[in-house]
């Protein structure tokens, strides 16, 4: 059978970072640019990581009603907060929208949405422009979900730039959301490596994403 899906991709554009000083060199911190994938199917698209702030997440939201699909899903590869946030004001955009993580995915992300870790980092950072409340999330196994009867399937990396990062594998059209397993043009975020064991073990999920030979892979 043919498959009926493709993928388009939205990247944020950087953003300053406030309350955290200059870099050596006196130019302000800049917050790298985060990448959006929406798969569509015939009518319905599934999103995977949601940008950040409020008017990132505007943005996706006229650029996935522009696609001309009906949002159905969002899947999120990794706690952090940039790949997720923005999912709030998506849900008010688009109701009825059903937030996907693995279990290891959405337990970091009630850490990043603590009321104490935000107040001492995020709204540090992004004073007044990020989202806030609760997200109900949809925990979800080995199988995954799907879109017109083909599969998305979580795969689970272990820790990369933080813990209980995943990827998003479509096998029957060889696409490989990575997440922030696979960096693209940017420095790693090495502040959760860990040591020599924490680059072990992204140098071994790195091996993981090369061993299921995309035809397409997405950086985070």
């Amino acid at each position: 059978m043919t498959t009926t899906l493709n993928h388009k991709i939205f990247v944020t554009e950087q953003i300053p970072q406030s309350g955290r000083g200059r870099l050596p060199d006196g130019s302000t911190r800049m917050w790298s640019p985060i990448t959006s994938t929406l798969i569509t199917g015939r009518r319905d698209a599934v999103l995977v990581d949601p940008p950040m702030t409020t008017h990132q997440a505007t943005e996706v939201g006229d650029w996935i009603v522009a696609s001309g699909h009906s949002l159905r899903q969002i899947y999120i590869t990794h706690g952090h907060g940039d790949h997720w946030f923005g999912a709030l004001p998506l849900l008010q955009r688009f109701p009825g929208v059903t937030v996907h993580a693995t279990e290891g995915t959405a337990a970091l992300m009630a850490e990043q949405n603590d009321p104490q870790f935000r107040a001492e980092f995020w709204d540090r950072v992004f004073p007044g422009q990020l989202p806030v409340g609760e997200l109900e999330v949809s925990v979800v196994d080995q199988h995954g979900l799907e879109i017109d009867g083909t599969a998305l399937i979580p795969v689970e990396v272990g820790h990369t730039d933080t813990d209980a990062t995943t990827m998003l594998h479509v096998p029957e059209t060889g696409l490989l959301v990575a997440g922030d397993v696979v960096y693209n043009g940017v420095h790693l975020y090495l502040t959760e490596s860990g040591g020599v064991a924490g680059i072990d073990d992204w140098l071994a999920a790195l091996d993981v994403a090369e061993a299921l030979d995309p035809t397409v892979v997405i950086a985070g």
